[in-house]
């Protein structure tokens, strides 16, 4: 009897009809909310809020629509995504940036493989010898951003590169022999993962005083390798042509590799590192020190966690062999090649160097 319900409570909503039709509404939100648990994260709160709407539309007209559950179901899962997605979104973000790493270092190998390649194409038209520049008189130097001031002929410009101040004894030199020849892109010469990297010039420059060839990249922020020292010092002192930069397809001759790290003040010591620490040992071009890649006389380039190569443990970033127990020792020695005779399989100096105090090359 109506006389004895409580007056202040409402009847309850009658069920809905057979008729009841779902609205819109709610199957939007059911459906926005469904998408937003499998990953589309902004569409499970457009699913909850559509939800929330829905289930008070159908209690307020239950005669007219219905679908409540379908509502109750966009609230629950859209509520869900909201909590779920941010903890997945957590855990795979790492996985996302090292992907992204690993496609760096395969398009950093594929690079050094490209130059190796160019490398030995060029062997084959002079006297088996890779690129390279006259040896300076008492080690190498390294200049960046100097043009050639009279000619836009490549067969000129190679020919100056073998002799002017600012490429005699210039590794990087070296390696723009093959950029002036058009046999390699500048862009080859840098590293995607290399912080230090920007956009390359042309090895031909434009306007100002004509088209003159550069002697090296514009800057030492447009290489991203070092190469195995074209030069070694002789007993007299005098910098010769080295054995070990020579078309000789040994698999076990490392000959480039991402930049190597100087060792200095606020840098690497390599005087007395574990192997238990290769960070401190590494370049620097992938993510602080995970390791390099390093090409190989066969042409080949693989990811490498230490710059431990060879069949006689060769450290390639110092200027002689020592690799005894473990703790690898050495002399990083800017500007110096390595003492002739060169040992071709067990003794290689990777320059440039790249100064970690304030990223410049030496």
């Amino acid at each position: 009897m109506i006389d004895s319900l409580d007056p202040g409570r409402l009847p309850p909503s009658p069920p809905p009809l057979p008729g009841a039709r779902i609205s819109r509404l709610t199957k939007a939100g059911f459906i926005l909310s469904i998408l937003g648990a499998i990953g589309c994260f902004p569409l499970g709160i457009v699913g909850l809020i559509l939800g929330i709407v829905a289930l008070s539309k159908i209690n307020r007209h239950s005669a007219e629509f219905g679908g409540k559950g379908h509502a109750l179901v966009a609230i629950a899962v859209g509520a869900c995504s909201i909590l779920i997605t941010p903890c997945l979104l957590a855990a795979f973000v790492p996985v996302i940036a090292s992907s992204g790493e690993l496609a760096n270092r395969a398009h950093c190998a594929a690079n050094i493989t490209a130059v190796l390649k160019a490398c030995v194409v060029y062997a084959q038209e002079n006297s088996n010898c890779f690129p390279m520049t006259t040896a300076e008189k008492s080690g190498y130097n390294v200049y960046f951003g100097t043009a050639d001031a009279g000619t836009s002929v490549v067969e000129d410009a190679l020919k100056r590169l073998q002799t002017s101040t600012k490429s005699q004894g210039n590794p990087v030199s070296c390696l723009w022999i093959l950029c002036v020849q058009g046999n390699v892109s500048p862009d080859s010469l840098q590293c995607s993962s290399d912080p230090y990297a920007h956009a390359s010039a042309s090895p031909l420059q434009n306007g100002g005083n004509g088209n003159n060839f550069f002697y090296a990249p514009t800057s030492p922020y447009e290489c991203s390798y070092s190469i195995a020292a074209p030069w070694v010092t002789g007993p007299d002192g005098i910098t010769m042509p080295s054995g070990v930069w020579r078309n000789r397809g040994n698999a076990s001759i490392p000959l480039m590799c991402d930049m190597a790290p100087v060792n200095g003040t606020g840098g690497r010591d390599f005087s007395s590192v574990n192997a238990s620490r290769p960070k401190a040992l590494n370049s620097n071009n992938h993510s602080g020190g995970e390791g390099q890649n390093i090409g190989m006389g066969d042409c080949s380039a693989e990811w490498h966690p230490n710059p431990v190569m060879g069949p006689g443990f060769d450290f390639i970033f110092t200027h002689n062999r020592t690799a005894s127990g473990t703790t690898w020792t050495g002399t990083q020695s800017t500007g110096t090649t390595p003492i002739a005779p060169a040992d071709s399989l067990n003794d290689v100096q990777m320059i440039p160097a790249r100064n970690l105090d304030n990223h410049t090359v030496q």
